[in-house]
């Protein structure tokens, strides 16, 4: 029996109500070649497991679960993928739904695939999204208008500067992620090991849906305590690359900084303003150091 030639990774906790539209977005994938599908629960305490099992009897040669009964992230674990699915995915490709979004585009893996076969140089693809509340569908994403009519193959910097949804993410079976390196925002680590391989490519379609809802992973989370995850995740990675990803995770920290302080003063907290601008200083100022002489 020839190996899948892709890995799809799902990871779930109490998705009762939405890991069905998940598994049938994956199911529906009409593709030249095999794939898997790889889910991890983390010890659901709804129905979710038992929609699980469901499908995997009834799909055994494509659904191939973890059911945990020892719930991981209440003890501090993150990086359920990368702990729990990445290593046993057989394929030379990615991809990843967690169980509360869904695609809706039943050509995404093989147009992303295709295109990875073509041009072996690109690491990981991309495409448009929507976000989904309640009954409510947004318009896709506005991406900037050169990303139209793609694919679109983006500049180093830009990586790190544009949203990547991991849902539309399809990346090669090449990541290693440094020993030790466990971070909330997970997308930014794959993006940021993804660079470090090869270049990244949007390819203009629409092909999931993000799903907005009471049970998700930051829901209840105000902005602001947002972006103090996505900083501190930034601030992890830093020791674990070298120039010139450093350098741009530097960066970012820096604009995590000054998006905090402008909320600071917004709102009266003058002295946590002022040391987030401290803070926003000092990495600004590492990301200038740690660019080679003769860089813009």
């Amino acid at each position: 029996m020839s190996s899948p030639l892709v890995s799809i990774c799902c990871i779930t906790f109490n998705h009762a109500d939405y890991i069905k539209e998940c598994l049938e977005g994956l199911l529906m994938q009409q593709t030249s070649f095999k794939f898997e599908i790889l889910i991890y629960d983390d010890a659901s305490t709804d129905t979710t497991s038992e929609i699980i099992k469901d499908y995997q009897k009834r799909y055994p040669d494509l659904i191939f679960p973890v059911l945990e009964t020892e719930n991981k992230y209440s003890k501090g674990v993150r990086g359920m993928n990368f702990i729990y699915n990445f290593p046993r995915a057989k394929g030379k490709y990615i991809a990843l739904c967690e169980g509360d979004d869904y695609w809706i585009s039943p050509d995404k893996l093989q147009r992303q695939v295709q295109f990875m076969e073509e041009n072996k140089e690109v690491y990981l693809t991309f495409h448009n999204f929507r976000k989904r509340k309640g009954n409510e569908l947004t318009d896709p994403f506005p991406y900037p208008d050169r990303f139209k009519n793609g694919p679109y193959v983006l500049g180093f910097k830009e990586t790190f500067q544009v949203q990547i949804q991991t849902l539309t993410m399809v990346f090669r079976n090449e990541i290693n992620k440094p020993k030790g390196l466990n971070v909330l925002n997970g997308d930014a680590l794959l993006i940021a090991l993804s660079v470090e391989k090869g270049k990244v490519a949007f390819l203009d379609f629409d092909g999931a849906v993000y799903r907005l809802h009471p049970g998700g992973v930051h829901a209840g989370k105000s902005k602001y305590i947002r972006m103090m995850n996505s900083m501190a995740s930034r601030k992890k990675m830093i020791p674990a690359f070298k120039q010139p990803i450093k350098g741009q995770l530097y960066s970012k920290t820096a604009y995590f900084y000054k998006e905090m302080a402008k909320l600071d003063f917004k709102f009266g907290n003058y002295f946590k303003g002022l040391s987030n601008l401290l803070q926003m200083l000092k990495f600004n100022l590492l990301y200038v150091f740690s660019k080679p002489i003769g860089n813009s």
